[in-house]
This record gives structure tokens, sequence and C-alpha cells, in this order.
């Protein structure tokens, strides 16, 4: 059974790390926080943890202190632990990538520990074939983000040592996991319930599990206010309030995301849209199968930990309706407790068949697992690859001490590569002279060719014309600064 699983880990290691050394690109998710959170990751690399204070810090070049920026929504571990990486193995797309891919294998290990804990050993086995190889895992194996693999390993963990009463194990993984991201306070908030009410001899895990969220959570909130006291040192003015507002559609502004409006959708969108998305992540065999072996668990009085899984990845869905509708990888969390139930589902058919039940399992399990990898391999040669052109160009144009300006805010794909001071939302002349006073020495100035074809009275757009040269890249006008940047005093 260990050599099984251990081919099915392995297995799972070549296929999640197929193009792990791809550039981060436009098209999909993975590209957007590959970006995002490496560019994090490099500035620790780059300025020390010390002079970060441990935070995330979103600004790219060689920012000064004054203007740094910081991503305060989530808790930092998967930078820090990405930045541990770029210390090991340099600075590589592979080796962020890296970092998710061996939190996920290890949740695989943790599926089959928890399915032979509450079935049996080869129910685990289904299990953990089943959630290594749905679509979602194969799509997002590598996903770089603090929501996912990293939480959902911790929350395996506390789940697992919760059910083997291992206080100790329990407050480590609930630690670990609340720094990486909130959703694990949610199993904590479940795991609590189940103590208080169908475990009696577990009540001081209650306390202990609802305590230690508060600790927690309260703790990272008042670091955060140290660690940016001024909105304008937060990324879009956000904190993990405002990101909550957000994200559950309560309070949906405008131009929360610049260039990127977003609505809360009607109910049966948003119904619509789920389906589409549990359908092309999990494929329909095993959410039906999923579905047989809930129904059949509830009527004979299942294993708790699976209602527990399940609860916790609907809870995700539930409480932010927006973000799994713009997000297709929020529903991440559901996937153990959706290989259980499946693996569950196809232990009762084979035991309906006596015989012939060792011989159905194997051969069942086998050709969903094979027809789950299929459609997850599809999915990811379906992604559009764009290359970040934007951000590689001006890291072409622009030496280490220069910026560039940008009307519109520039995409994390580019500011990555890019790799210089950026400052966007440069819309008005007053903005672009208080710019090239600054302590950074901007190069060029970044426009959308179609806006400035469509407003070419612009004053801006006028005395930047009447002075600088413009070059066409692609879709932008890109303007070079240098007469005005050798005018402009020194700081």
């Amino acid at each position: 059974m260990k050599r099984v699983l251990l081919l099915l880990v392995i297995a799972a290691a070549l296929v999640r790390s197929r193009g792990i050394d791809r550039p981060w690109s436009h098209g999909d998710h993975n590209g957007w926080g590959g970006a995002f959170y490496s560019n994090i990751a490099r500035n620790y690399v780059r300025y020390g943890y010390l002079e970060t204070r441990f935070a995330p810090v979103i600004s790219t070049g060689n920012s000064p202190p004054e203007e740094r920026r910081y991503y305060l929504t989530h808790p930092p571990f998967i930078g820090l632990a990405v930045s541990v990486a770029f210390h090991l193995f340099g600075e590589h797309e592979w080796s962020a990538r890296l970092v998710p891919l061996l939190f996920g294998l290890g949740s695989i290990v943790l599926v089959f520990r928890i399915g032979s804990k509450v079935a049996s050993r080869e129910n685990g086995l289904v299990a953990a074939a089943l959630f290594s190889l749905a679509p979602l895992e194969t799509l997002y194996g590598a996903h770089v983000d603090p929501q996912g693999l990293p939480v959902t390993f911790f929350a395996l963990l506390l789940l697992l040592a919760y059910e083997e009463g291992r206080p100790l194990v329990g407050a480590g993984a609930l630690l670990l996991g609340a720094g990486f991201d909130w959703p694990i306070h949610y199993l904590s908030g479940l795991l609590a319930f189940h103590a208080l009410f169908f475990r009696p001899e577990r009540r001081r895990w209650a306390v202990g599990l609802l305590a230690g969220s508060l600790i927690l959570v309260t703790s990272f909130l008042l670091y955060a206010r140290f660690v940016a006291p001024h909105p304008r040192q937060q990324y879009l003015q956000s904190t993990p309030f405002d990101s909550f507002l957000f994200w559950s559609g309560v309070r949906v502004p405008p131009d929360r995301i610049p260039g990127r409006p977003i609505e809360t959708p009607a109910p049966v969108e948003w119904l619509v849209r789920m389906a589409s998305h549990l359908d092309s992540l999990y494929t329909l065999p095993l959410l039906i199968l999923a579905a047989f072996g809930a129904a059949a668990s509830w009527s004979r009085g299942g294993p708790s930990s699976l209602w527990i899984l399940l609860s916790w990845g609907l809870a995700h869905i539930l409480l932010f309706p927006l973000g799994a509708f713009v997000h297709d990888y929020w529903s991440m969390y559901l996937a153990p407790g959706l290989a259980l139930a499946a693996a569950s589902g196809l232990a009762r058919i084979a035991d309906s068949l006596r015989r012939a039940r060792t011989l159905f399992l194997t051969a069942s399990s086998t050709a969903l697992s094979l027809f789950l990898l299929t459609a997850g391999i599809r999915r990811v040669d379906s992604l559009p690859r764009e290359p970040a052109a934007l951000g590689t160009k001006l890291h072409e144009l622009t030496g280490p001490d220069e910026g560039v300006l940008m009307l519109n805010p520039l995409d994390a794909r580019d500011a990555y590569y890019a790799d210089r001071v950026i400052r966007d939302g440069v819309n008005r002349l007053a903005l672009f002279e208080e710019s090239l006073r600054g302590s950074v020495r901007y190069r060029y100035f970044v426009v959308p060719a179609r806006v400035y074809r469509d407003r070419p009275r612009k004053p801006l757009f006028q005395a930047v014309g009447s002075c600088c040269r413009a070059y066409s890249f692609e879709e932008y006008y890109l303007f070079d600064l240098e007469p005005l940047s050798s005018r402009a005093p020194p700081p």
C-alpha cells in the first residue's frame, strides 16, 4: 500500500511540474499569482526581513522606503516561503512553484491518512488518487498563492491531529496555516463546534481552537496596523476587512480594481458559473460519485471528518460568493472532502458486488483517475500563454536606478519582469510634474495607444508629446522622458 502511495505521489509530482519553469504569463490565475507573490519574495531577498519587518512589499524595483507599498490582505507566509526558496535555489519561476508543489504532495499523504483512519487504507488510497489527479490539482498544483495548497496541507494536518488527539500538532498546524491565509480559521471553528456538541472528550479542544484563532487574527491585525499605519502605504487601501466586504459582495466599489470592473452577479448567473467551475475542475463523474458517497455516509452515520471537510470547502464559497465567481480555484477547499466522498461512493458500489468487489474497485478507481488526469492535462494545455512583453521591454529600456510612469496600473506579470520602480495613476499634468521632482528618475511614461488617440488634446498628453519622443510598442506609446528628466532638479 505504501509503495502504491509513493508511486501516486511521484506521478502527481510529474504531472504538476509540467511547465514548472515557464514564465509568468497573461491569461490565467497562475501567472498573476506567481508574479505577484514572487515579487514580494524578491523584495524580502532584496531588502532583508528586518527592513521589511517581515511584511509583504509589493513595490517593484529599488523603491525608496517611503515609496514602498504593503499588501496586508493576507498573512505573509507565502511570500516568506518563496523567499526561502529563492535564497536556496535562486530567483526562478520553478523555485517559486516548488513551494506550493511540495505542500500539495504532502496533502496527498494526509488525505490518505485521513481516509485510512475514518474508513480503511483501501479507501484512503482511492481518495488520495482522486484528490491528486483531479483537474483542479493538475491546473493549480503549483499555483503560488496564499490560498490553496499550503492552507489545505495545514488544515488536513489540523483535522488529523484533532481525530488522533494530538494537541501540540494541532496547535502547530493552526499557527502555520494561519500564517498563510484566513480559511483555516473556518475549520478551526467547525472543529470547535464539533468538539462542543459531538465529542465531549474533546471539549478542551474547542477552547483551544477558538482562543487560538482569536489570538492569531487579532495579532495579525495589530501587526498590519504597525507595519503600514497610513492607507497610502497599503495596496488599493486594502485591509482584511475591506477585502472581506469586497469578495463577499457586500461592498463592491466600481473603481476597486482600476481597469478591471467587477459587478456582483445575479443569483442565477452565480449558480451557472459555479456549476461550470465545479464541472471543469472536478468533472461530473467525480461530483456524482461524491454526492452518492456523501448521501450514503449520511444515511449510515458515516465519519464526521467527511462532513467537516465538505462544510469547510462550502464555507469558503458561501462566505465569498463574488470571490468564487471570479476565481474558479476558490473551490479548492472542497477537493479533499469531494475525494473522500467519491472514494466512499465507489466503495459502497463495490460492496454491493461482493465477489467482484476488489476487481471493480481497482478497475473503477484506476479508470476514474485516468479520466481525471486526462481532463486536467486538457485544461492546462488549453490555457492562453501570453508573455509579459511590456514588462520585459521596460526592463530592457531602463536601468536599475530608473523608473517608469504609468497612466494606468501595470499588470502584476509585467511589473514583475520590468523590475523597475513603477508609479501608476499618473493621469494629470500636476501628478506628472510632481513625479519628475521626486527622488526617483523616471525614464518612460507609458500610455495606452487607444487612450492617447482618443484624447490627444489632454494637457498631460500635449505637454509630454511636445517634448518627448514616443515609441510604439504593441498597444502602448512609450514616451522617452530623457529631455525632462535631465532638467529635473536634484532631490
